[in-house]
């Protein structure tokens, strides 16, 4: 019998049988375009109808129970029933087991016209010729796959299109043994994007193409994993191709190494060689060893060097074997790019030195340095190589974004407190303040939102007390300029808590203060990071406020007020951890300490009716974020600074018992924006 890879390489098609029947339906009865999922075939090909689901093993035994429907030569093979209207898809097929034969094939889908796409074929047992997860004669093989769990499989192809393009077809070996060809998709037009995963298995075969067409294969990925059994093992004649073709065969394809001590035959056909050392590597392993006699010629090709996994950091000057050639000469560009960049995630960046120790081997040495005008974060110490990267600043600015709106409600809870008649008895009150505004840190936050409060105080001559729960909701978005690029993030924020105040006057002199329990909920969300496509994360740190302050009732006039004050505000928000693409982030507690020093006026327009405003300055004297990543300390932003504050407003007292308060204010310097409030109390 022809091996699957030769029959469907001749121009060949799979057999059609026919005459028989499907649950007693004939091969006249449909016409709609059938898929070639297998689920039993001993020593033949056969096919299913489209969108059918089962799991079978070699001996027959299928789930649903399929016995009904084998043909009269034992295979099972209901009527392929050709020309159909509608393209294959969303088939899945399992087989299991171990057979006393084998397997012909094993095919996810077919169709002689139309497109084959999405199907699934998983292998994990059995004696098998050769899988294919989609095959179309003249239409595209697309986003089909092949999983090999184990068993011994010869040929394996992820999808087939005998006329037309092979295209996000994917194969994942995880176990077995393969000994003929592997292709990540054969299209006579084309084939691009398509994707081989080896994670294990013993791989015996003679080429290994993440791509093969006629006309061009590129834009194709072949990726190398240590699994959970070890290395894949290559056989001595393996070949590892990017593309094979009589067009365009180098193209955008790439080759992924996330494991050292691997062994094949030779390599050829790669734009992009990736080399990931992960966090067990040791200094001078070697990624990929070639056998080959013949000389191996990389010209041409791109190089990258990255770095996986939380611990154990190159040193500077650590040497790693990229390419070990055993006989025969590694030719490369005449003059190697002299350095290469690599990331460890999204948080430290390396630059590695290429060099041709000699002429069959490639290493790549490990030197620190990565200078950018927007500066970066420091090493805690020690020569280890690379260097934070500048990008990790934003993720801090997420705790300095849900600290903002925390101290938003601090300033309610104050102006809610003053705003309180001084009359004795129980109060009941509630309010709530809408604002946005922009904190520069270096970069700057925008943070907008709702805080509001709800409690019930009490007056008993000069000494006024209260409690309340207090929420908020809102958003943030920040913005860094980093050289070269700008890291631009999103998320939301809010917070619950309780608080209790207190205020002692002594006739015009007061002493106020008051303290805030709760918990601070925040949300990140990036797409502008190096290392990664997207980056988000959800922090929950718990807060804890404190305030104290000082003034003076000056009595102007009978209508007129002036009290100048001195005010301090602390909010304490605890430290966080987070992993995030492979790394852990340990963010640092942080702490806000304000200042405010000004003057509130107040004029009794009439019975019912007060005017008041106040201006003031405010020193933030802390608000520094500071975190560390794989020992490396991160960039910090921070919130220190001043800012003024102007706020108007209007009491109103429709009756004895009610108080309502609506003010608006506005900041400026380094806090800039505006907020609008309203409270009501009730006193009984």
């Amino acid at each position: 019998m022809k091996t699957l890879y030769n029959l469907f390489k001749t121009g060949s098609t799979p057999p059609a049988y026919k005459h028989n029947k499907i649950n007693g339906l004939s091969n006249n009865t449909t016409r709609s375009a059938l898929s070639c999922a297998i689920f039993l075939a001993l020593n033949a090909t056969a096919y299913a109808l489209p969108n059918n689901e089962a799991s079978c093993d070699i001996n027959g035994n299928c789930s649903p129970n399929l016995v009904t429907i084998l043909g009269s030569d034992n295979s099972l093979a209901p009527s392929l029933v050709r020309d159909g209207t509608d393209s294959v898809t969303g088939n899945t097929v399992t087989v299991d087991g171990s057979p006393t034969t084998g397997i012909g094939a094993v095919l996810g889908a077919f169709h002689n016209a139309k497109g084959v796409s999405n199907n699934t074929v998983t292998i994990n047992g059995g004696d098998i010729a050769g899988v294919i997860g989609g095959f179309s004669e003249n239409d595209t093989a697309k986003e089909n796959s092949v999983t090999i769990n184990g068993g011994t499989v010869g040929d394996v192809m992820g999808g087939h299109s005998k006329t037309g393009t092979a295209e996000e077809n994917t194969i994942t070996i995880n176990g077995g043994t393969i000994s003929g060809y592997i292709d990540g998709g054969i299209g006579y037009q084309g084939s691009s994007h398509n994707t081989i995963v080896i994670n294990g298995g013993t791989i015996l075969s003679k080429l290994v193409a993440s791509g093969t067409g006629f006309h061009s294969a590129i834009n194709n990925t072949l990726t190398i994993n240590k699994g959970v059994n070890g290395n894949p093992t290559f056989g001595a004649d393996t070949i590892l191709y990017g593309g094979v073709s009589d067009g365009d065969d180098k193209t955008g394809n790439t080759l992924n190494l996330h494991t050292t001590g691997l062994k094949v035959n030779d390599i050829a056909h790669f734009e992009n060689l990736r080399f990931f050392v992960q966090e067990d590597t040791p200094k001078d392993s070697t990624f990929l060893t070639l056998s080959t006699d013949k000389d191996t010629d990389i010209t041409g090709t791109k190089i990258g060097v990255g770095v996986e996994g939380n611990t154990s950091l190159l040193k500077d000057g650590d040497k790693l074997v990229l390419i070990k050639k055993e006989q025969g000469e590694l030719k490369t560009d005449a003059t190697l790019t002299n350095t290469v960049t690599g990331m460890q995630g999204i948080a430290v960046k390396y630059v590695f030195e290429l060099e041709k120790q000699d002429n069959q081997t490639l290493i790549a040495k490990a030197k620190s340095g990565f200078n950018s005008s927007s500066g970066s974060g420091g090493s805690s110490g020690g020569s280890t190589a690379g260097t934070v990267h500048p990008q990790t600043k934003s993720l801090l600015e997420s705790g300095l974004a849900g600290l903002n709106f925390i101290n938003n409600g601090a300033d309610l809870v104050d102006s809610a407190m003053t705003q309180l008649t001084p009359d004795d008895g129980i109060k009941t009150f509630g309010a709530i303040r809408g604002g946005k505004y922009r904190t520069e840190t270096g970069s700057h936050i925008d943070v907008k939102g709702t805080n509001l409060l709800v409690g019930v105080g009490r007056q008993a001559g000069q000494f006024q007390f209260g409690t309340y729960v207090e929420a908020g909701f809102g958003s943030y978005d920040s913005e860094n300029d980093i050289k070269d690029t700008t890291v631009t993030a999103e998320g939301d924020t809010k917070y619950y808590g309780i608080g209790a105040t207190l205020k002692q006057a002594f006739n015009r002199f007061f002493v106020e203060g008051g303290l805030r329990l709760g918990h601070s909920q925040t949300t990140y969300n990036s797409d502008d990071f190096e290392g990664s496509n997207t980056v988000k994360f959800t922090t929950k740190r718990a807060y804890a406020g404190a305030n104290f302050g000082v003034g003076y009732n000056a009595q102007l006039s009978d209508a007129f007020t002036l009290t100048p004050y001195g005010k301090v505000f602390y909010t304490y928000l605890s430290n966080e951890q987070q992993h995030i693409e492979g790394s852990l982030f340990k963010f640092d507690s942080v702490r806000s300490l304000r200042t405010q020093l000004g003057a509130k006026m107040q004029y009794q327009l009439s019975d019912k009716t007060k005017l008041y405003s106040t201006l003031a300055w405010e020193n933030e004297a802390k608000g520094k974020a500071t975190g560390t990543v794989l020992g490396f300390d991160m960039p910090s932003p921070s919130l220190k600074g001043n800012t003024g504050i102007v706020e108007f407003g209007v009491t109103f007292t429709p009756s004895q018992n009610l108080s309502i308060n609506l003010g608006a204010t506005g900041n400026f310097g380094k806090r800039r924006g505006a907020s609008a409030n309203a409270l009501i109390s009730y006193g009984f």
